[in-house]
């Protein structure tokens, strides 16, 4: 297992941490986390992070990282998760690296075109016209660059390119034409991709959620509510922690929360698993 690297991804409530700490203990690994939401310091429960008993013993890193005014941002976990890729080959030990966050992952195995540093005022303007009027966006930068081609499903890269539009007056084609950053250098990758089947998956999700409001999402999501503007945040968007907040706030039952988050996870599950069959399976 020297200088190899496994990789375990799949979607969500597929069962990858379990796999993770598995394999770490047949392998002494140390599970490096590959999931963005999962970067949150404030929201544990709701990101499904490994528990506290469950990090006994295999060490974890990238995990709960994040304060609740900030962005996970690709560039920078590529360059951390490759160090700890690096400091783990060093001390003799196999990287685990865990996670349904499929972008990140190519952007770590396959290097990324170096982007400018975006000013949080400006991430947080575009994150709020997103929430409000994603299909302005989108049309903006097409308006812009006619000849971008970014799919609107792609939430995650739409965002990005206009916030590099209202920075540098530039489309993000320009910094996609520049030489690819790449981060892991000499080592073999080994994937694993968690697939269950889509109802198990599902059950699986729905069970989930009910499993988290027991073990203290709510409170988790009255925490973040005593935060200024904390509307006006990227964790705001994390699956789970807007209902929660519509139903604290006396807009929605309880009920109502949980099915349409629940409804969500299942949604965001089923773009998981056309990415990976898109780029993981031949």
């Amino acid at each position: 297992m020297q200088n190899t690297v496994i990789i375990i991804a799949g979607p969500t409530a597929a069962g990858k941490t379990a796999e993770a700490i598995e394999i770490a203990k047949h392998c002494n690994g140390i599970i490096i986390n590959a999931d963005s939401v999962q970067t949150y310091k404030d929201i544990p429960i709701l990101s499904s992070q490994p528990t506290y008993e469950e990090m006994q013993n295999i060490p974890h890193k990238l995990f709960g990282y994040l304060n609740y005014n900030q962005s996970p941002d690709v560039a920078s976990w590529c360059t951390m998760a490759a160090e700890e890729v690096q400091n783990a080959i060093a001390v003799g030990k196999t990287p685990i690296l865990v996670g349904g966050s499929g972008f990140y992952i190519d952007c770590l195995i396959n290097g990324i075109s170096e982007m400018p540093q975006i000013p949080n005022d400006i991430r947080a303007k575009v994150h709020a016209l997103a929430k409000t009027n994603y299909k302005t966006v989108y049309q903006n930068i097409i308006n812009h660059d006619p000849k971008l081609k970014i799919k609107p499903e792609n939430h995650h890269q739409v965002i990005r390119a206009y916030e590099i539009m209202l920075y540098t007056g530039l489309s993000i084609r320009t910094f996609f034409e520049n030489e690819r950053k790449t981060f892991l250098k000499n080592v073999k990758i080994e994937k694993k991709l968690l697939m269950p089947d889509r109802n198990v998956l599902y059950d699986n999700i729905n069970t989930r959620f009910l499993k988290m409001l027991k073990d203290g999402a709510l409170n988790e999501v009255q925490n973040l509510l005593k935060y200024q503007n904390i509307k006006s945040y990227q964790i705001f968007n994390c699956i789970g922690i807007k209902e929660l907040s519509a139903y604290i706030c006396g807009n929605i039952t309880l009920n109502e929360a949980i099915s349409i988050a629940q409804q969500k996870s299942r949604n965001y599950a089923k773009r998981q698993i056309t990415w990976f069959k898109n780029k993981w399976v031949n």
